[in-house]
This record gives C-alpha cells, sequence and structure tokens, in this order.
C-alpha cells in the first residue's frame, strides 16, 4: 500500500513514481487461516512498513454495498465505491 513518502527524499520504504504511476512501497505478506460470511482472518508474517502494516492478526472484510474491503484499520475501495468514501 501506499506510504507516501516519495523515494530519493525518504529512505525506504517508500512510494516510487514512474511515469503517471505512483508504485507503493509497502508490501505485507502472510495467512489467512478462517474465512466465513465476507470476513476472513489471519496473520501478517513480514511487513516492509511496521508503522503502516504491522505484523500480527489480520481481519479483512468484505462491503459488497461500498465495493470496499477493510483491512484492520485501512479501507481499500472498488471502481464502484461510492465518491468519498476512501478519500477521493
Amino acid at each position: 500500500m501506499r506510504t507516501y513518502r516519495v523515494c530519493g527524499q525518504v529512505p525506504p520504504p517508500c512510494d516510487t513514481d514512474r511515469g503517471n504511476e505512483i508504485i507503493p512501497g509497502d508490501r505485507a505478506t502472510g495467512q489467512l487461516t478462517s474465512g466465513s460470511g465476507g470476513a476472513a482472518a489471519g496473520v501478517i508474517t513480514h511487513t516492509t512498513d511496521p508503522s503502516l502494516s504491522p505484523e500480527g492478526p489480520v481481519k479483512i472484510v468484505l462491503h459488497p454495498s461500498t465495493d470496499s474491503i477493510s483491512v484492520n484499520e485501512y479501507t481499500f475501495c472498488g471502481t464502484k465505491a461510492p465518491v468519498g468514501h476512501c478519500g477521493a
């Protein structure tokens, strides 16, 4: 996900510009261990930016009515999300 820190101005992890595309600088990996009814739980086992995506438990919830998912305290929107739902 985005760090909102620009590579070249700060040390990694940071976001990179490639033309008109922003390459997010935070990467997290882990494993989902359970799921039911539009929600899943698991654990983040490695992250490049612990301040944004700390290692430990993770809960992911699908919100079809807003075309979004929430991952712990963050919300990510799809293309059909209501205007302003994810801050844009």
